[in-house]
């Protein structure tokens, strides 16, 4: 009887725990993994902020995301900055006439995740950059992490600053 128990114990204990440690798959939480690492480059140097009348995601190296999760990101940034949110690279921006040619500062920010690597533990590894100038502009990488049902961000540097 007491050996019964003991392996019940056991049991239980294993399946809880792997219960509460399901593996959460990534690349199917793009749109919050994106989001949580757009807020981490929106939160650093805010001077870059200072102003700006949009937000322009650059996509343009990634393809993984859907047409609905970037719409999901839109909206969220929208209601979350109050601005226009567009997706244009910094190039197609500046072809749109939405800088200052004199300055060279554009009306907004560019955001870009440059790298965005799975990592088999569930973790999600970014490296990105925030521009507003030619002498305004920040790179940090850091970690998106799933934790108590919510993906956000750990271990975050800035790499470079201009």
């Amino acid at each position: 009887m007491k050996y019964g128990s003991i392996l019940w114990v056991i049991w239980l204990s294993l399946f809880l725990t792997a219960c509460s440690e399901a593996e959460v798959e990534s690349p199917e939480h793009l749109e919050e993994i994106y989001l949580v690492a757009f807020d981490v480059l929106m939160a650093e140097d805010t001077a870059l902020n200072s102003g700006m009348e949009f937000i322009a995601i650059d996509f343009s190296s990634h393809d993984e995301l859907t047409s609905q999760q970037k719409e999901m990101i839109f909206m969220d940034l929208e209601s979350a900055y109050d601005v226009e949110i567009l997706e244009a690279t910094r190039e197609e921006l500046e072809d749109a006439g939405r800088f200052d040619p004199n300055t060279k500062v554009l009306d907004g920010v560019v955001l870009q995740l440059e790298e965005v690597d799975f990592k088999r533990n569930g973790d999600v590894y970014f490296k990105g950059s925030k521009y507003s100038a030619g002498d305004g502009a920040i790179g940090m990488e850091g970690i998106v992490t799933y934790d108590k049902g919510i993906w956000k961000a750990k271990d975050v540097e800035m790499i470079w600053i201009s």
